[in-house]
């Protein structure tokens, strides 16, 4: 029957009503996407995650020490100088970087949607709507994103990934390919200057200039070492880190991750097809995400079977499809992490909405399917929270700053505050943290099976060392209660029998200060 005929989705309508409703339509999408991307950035929980990199940009403002050649970072470097920038205009570290995570991660989604609606551009208006706004819907309600979004440190180096991309895969003259590609370079450089994991990306994009370009080789050859060059100036400042102080980069970045902290991890013993298959059942245990597993196949049909066939598009695929592996890789290599799969999520559902947009006729429903889908995770959502939003209590991005404010008032003055979670206090000026903690809990917890030798080389403190270190630099104040149980019981125990005051502080944890008598 012709009213089920959806054939007019596959060309542009002239009808001002159709190219009015539209922008309407893209205004309310992106206003709804704001305000539920910015509850979710203020609510969502704070973690340790980011505590080397918190702590370090405090040490390296308040004290110029230089991460891997003063004190222990165990990550790249960017956000360390990026956050003690902050610090020398603001306190608030944490609320601004929320900012720039929420910014990041709404870039990124407007970058998304203009890349499908460019791409689209022989289609319906309507269906090129659906189209994009299925693909942010999914992203913005997927179980991995909405885990990792904000809480953790991958929403900035995410959108310089896919800025990276997109312009790798923009369309132009090919005396202008060699450009796009040290730029493309330069993003990806960058990104891995602030998260080591999106190294992930270098490879496949390399590899796309040399296997699916139509140039001459030549051209192809110059894409790849203009790329190369990119990559290089984009991490320039981490080579200096390096010359500086090698042993403790090497240290940092590959001792403490693969030699150390994965051997005490649980599950490090499994197999790559073990993690893989722990991948796959965390996959289906949510239906949105069993989704695009099932759009993920669809993808490879279609592909197979050759039914792509516009030449732009299929170069953007094929980057994607051979990017995808790495991401799985990045997801379990090491361990099954949850903020791991955030990457491998964002351009997975990139890759199906781009193949889904490209075909005709029977594969509009599967569009409008997809979208159907799409909308029902936001019905779902309780909205009682952007009404919490009216006092900032429930702001976990201030809840660090509340934390400072009553560490700095039961201390009444300049302190040196020993913790393992330095992050917690360091939105006050008058808080100082010791550089031998910055990565604490992660070496803390680590550091009995760290040799002597190698902690003496680079200066970390374990319990053995503890109470002779705390002796020799008496803290005017020790905070626990973050991770209660042996990880913090030497210090406690050093505060009670050194007669420390012990404080309560009136959190949501039982925090406790232990306060030095003056």
């Amino acid at each position: 029957m012709r009213i089920f005929d959806l054939g007019f989705l596959d060309s542009p309508s002239e009808n001002r009503f159709v190219a009015t409703l539209y922008k309407v339509l893209i205004v309310v999408l992106f206003a709804f996407i704001l305000q539920s991307a910015f509850l979710r950035n203020m609510q969502n929980y704070t973690d340790h995650d980011d505590n080397p990199y918190n702590a370090g940009a405090k040490v390296t403002a308040d004290e110029g020490l230089l991460p891997y050649k003063d004190y222990r970072l165990i990550h790249m470097p960017y956000y360390v100088f990026t956050y003690a920038l902050i610090l020398e205009f603001t306190p608030s570290l944490t609320l601004s970087a929320r900012i720039i995570s929420l910014a990041s991660f709404f870039t990124m989604l407007v970058l998304i949607f203009y890349s499908i609606q460019n791409s689209l551009y022989r289609k319906n208006q309507i269906f090129r709507f659906i189209v994009g706004a299925s693909a942010l819907l999914f992203i913005m309600y997927n179980p991995f994103v909405q885990y990792a979004f904000a809480r953790f440190t991958y929403d900035f180096p995410l959108l310089l990934s896919m800025l990276s991309f997109l312009v790798l895969s923009s369309t132009g003259r090919s005396r202008r390919l060699p450009l796009k590609a040290a730029i493309s370079g330069l993003l990806l450089g960058v990104a891995v200057g602030f998260r080591m994991h999106f190294i992930f990306f270098i490879i496949p994009f390399a590899l796309s200039i040399l296997l699916f370009q139509k140039e001459t080789t030549t051209v192809k050859l110059k894409q790849f070492l203009y790329f190369s060059l990119g990559v290089f100036a984009g991490l320039i400042p981490v080579f200096i880190l390096i010359s500086i102080a090698p042993k403790g980069f090497l240290f940092d970045i590959y001792q403490f991750h693969f030699k150390i902290d994965m051997k005490a991890q649980p599950g490090a013993a499994l197999s790559l097809g073990e993690k893989l298959t722990e991948l796959i059942d965390k996959v289906l245990e949510k239906w949105q995400s069993s989704v695009l597993l099932a759009g993920l196949i669809l993808v490879m049909i279609l592909k197979a079977f050759n039914l792509v066939k516009d030449n732009r598009l299929n170069f953007k695929i094929n980057v994607l499809l051979l990017t995808l592996p790495f991401l799985v890789y990045l997801s379990v290599g090491k361990l099954l992490i949850i903020q791991y799969v955030y990457p491998l999520s964002i351009f997975l559902i990139v890759v199906i909405f781009y193949t889904i947009g490209t075909q005709k006729k029977y594969f509009n429903y599967v569009a409008i399917l997809f979208f159907v889908l799409s909308i029902i995770p936001p019905l779902e959502v309780n909205y009682k929270k952007a009404y919490d939003m009216k006092t900032t209590e429930s702001w976990y991005a201030l809840s660090r700053h509340r934390i400072s404010i009553l560490v700095d008032e039961a201390i009444n003055g300049e302190a040196k505050v020993l913790t393992l979670s330095p992050a917690e206090i360091l939105e006050s000026d008058s808080i100082k943290i010791y550089k031998e903690f910055v990565s604490s809990p992660f070496i803390w917890r680590t550091s009995h099976s760290i040799p002597d030798d190698t902690r003496k080389e680079f200066n970390i403190i374990s319990k053995k060392e503890v109470d002779n270190f705390m002796q020799t630099n008496q803290p005017d104040a020790i905070l626990t209660g973050y991770y209660p149980g042996d990880l913090e019981l030497k210090l406690v125990e050093f505060a009670q029998k050194n007669g420390y005051k012990k404080v309560d502080l009136p959190t949501e944890r039982e925090l406790k200060l232990y306060i030095k008598e003056k």
